[in-house]
């Protein structure tokens, strides 16, 4: 599991991927911070 600061370093396609290895529902349409607060939640709730 990655802390925000780890994510908060990524780009954009790096967390779009993350994002798809998760099935994360409507990553193709978030923008980066989206994707961020998206990736964050998922975390918490997978801990």
């Amino acid at each position: 599991m990655r802390t925000s600061a780890d994510l908060a370093g990524l780009g954009e396609k790096e967390l779009y991927a993350r994002a798809t290895d998760l099935g994360i529902p409507g990553r193709s349409t978030m923008k980066r911070d989206e994707l961020l607060k998206a990736l964050t939640a998922a975390d918490r709730t997978a801990a």
